[in-house]
């Protein structure tokens, strides 16, 4: 089985916020380089540093040169002879004559790890996909049902009353029930509160015994209001057995009102409501989840098998990109945080700098995140609501200047920006 082996090429490039001169007096330290040698490395042309390497003495050769200021590529060895990049600004030439560079400049040595092996198979198939949309659905349709079920037991339980008169009530489910005084939404002073009891009154008996039972004061106000009808609970009564009841209705109301009977189980909605909640959640956030781990793992699959390399235009789109990602939350929850995790996970085998971007973007939204909340407390002081639209405006302008930044190949560091996730602590610009 062939390995894979890589270059290490320096065309210049240096990591924003380093001083050139500071740069070169580093590798001229690091790599013991007489002045024509620096001369080569900073003449604008890719300069190959160490040729074919395995990967992890790659990336080790690399950080040594971050450290020293200077930012490297690695490439693979199929793809050593890149176009060389637009020249950097003119320098003065030492006074030896400049040759084009025929040899390769050799860092110090560095430790050799074991060489990984070539990728192979052919990564996670579409049809995972197709599970986590079925991820997304099931849970999403049993928690319609759970909700539907819910609130089709409690008004199914409705009984109008007949005003004045009597009506019988078949009970097939005992417990507590709500008695509902109707009414149009505009004309809501008709309500029970300020008639009930002067010109009505109710009486409700077990058929079977013959026991008169008691209206009870409702434990909960409870009003339901559709636009066009309001309904206010005025009392509840306790059914402690199944069987057949009257309710006789004695007294006048208000034309076009009316009464009704429900029976209320509030532990039984809360339980339903909840467990379709909890569904609904499941699928909205164990189907995203899974389908970013997938597009990920076929992503680095897919670049392993072709040997592919990011060059420094790519590499300065996606760290942009994982600043200007934050804005998924105005479509997904929670999406100011996926989007710069996506992007670390996609390309922390490829690219620092991307890795780097994708960190502060994710640091300062979690900072954001800490700021709402402190603001959220002062809102009781009026305070917190003017920090609230600041933090809005801000985390705003910030984000979008940070993706320009970073589209630059600056090493963008936001402020006020609490990194609780670790980062090199490389100089911003």
């Amino acid at each position: 089985m062939s390995e894979m082996l890589y270059n290490i090429d320096f065309s210049g490039r240096i990591i924003p916020g380093w001083d050139l001169d500071e740069v070169k007096a580093n590798l001229t330290k690091l790599l013991k380089a007489d002045e024509n040698t620096i001369y080569k490395l900073f003449s604008g042309k890719r300069i190959v540093i160490k040729k074919n390497v395995d990967h992890q003495t790659a990336l080790k050769i690399n950080n040594v040169f971050k450290d020293a200021g200077a930012d490297c590529m690695i490439s693979p060895t199929q793809n050593c002879n890149p176009t060389a990049p637009p020249p950097l600004p003119a320098q003065s030439a030492p006074n030896q004559p400049v040759q084009n560079p025929a040899a390769a400049v050799e860092p110090s040595p560095a430790a050799v790890a074991e060489k990984p092996p070539a990728a192979t198979g052919t990564g996670p198939s579409g049809f995972w996909y197709i599970v986590a949309v079925l991820l997304f659905l099931v849970p999403a349709i049993a928690g319609g049902i759970t909700l539907f079920d819910t609130l089709d037991a409690y008004l199914s339980s409705e009984t109008r009353l007949i005003v004045t008169g009597e009506t019988d009530i078949q009970l097939d489910k005992p417990g507590t029930y709500i008695l509902f005084y109707e009414t149009a939404a505009h004309t809501k002073f008709n309500i029970a509160n300020y008639q009930l009891g002067r010109d009505f009154d109710i009486e409700l008996m077990d058929l079977a015994t013959g026991e008169e039972l008691a209206l009870q004061p409702v434990e909960i106000p409870y009003t339901e209001d559709d636009g066009g009808t309001t309904l206010q609970a005025i009392a509840q009564i306790q059914f402690d057995t199944l069987g057949s009841y009257s309710a006789t209705v004695l007294g006048e109301i208000p034309s076009g009102d009316g009464l009704l009977l429900r029976r209320f189980d509030l532990a039984e909605m809360v339980k339903g409501i909840a467990w379709a909640i909890v569904l609904f959640l499941l699928g909205f956030i164990t189907a995203p989840v899974m389908g970013l781990v997938i597009l990920i793992k076929r992503q680095k699959h897919k670049r392993k098998l072709l040997n592919a390399s990011l060059s420094e235009d790519e590499e300065n789109n996606w760290a942009m990109w994982a600043h200007i990602s934050t804005f998924c939350s105005m479509l997904v929850p929670l999406g100011n945080f996926i989007g710069p995790i996506v992007i670390w996970q996609l390309k922390k085998n490829e690219s620092e700098f991307v890795v780097d971007q994708a960190k502060e973007a994710l640091n300062f939204q979690i900072s954001l995140f800490i700021y709402m909340l402190i603001s959220l407390v002062l809102i009781f002081i009026v305070i917190g609501i003017f920090l609230i639209i600041g933090l809005v405006l801000f985390g705003l302008i910030m984000v979008i200047v940070a993706g320009v930044k970073a589209n630059e190949g600056e090493y963008y560091r936001y402020p006020m920006c609490l990194r609780l996730i670790s980062q090199k602590k490389y100089p911003s610009r």
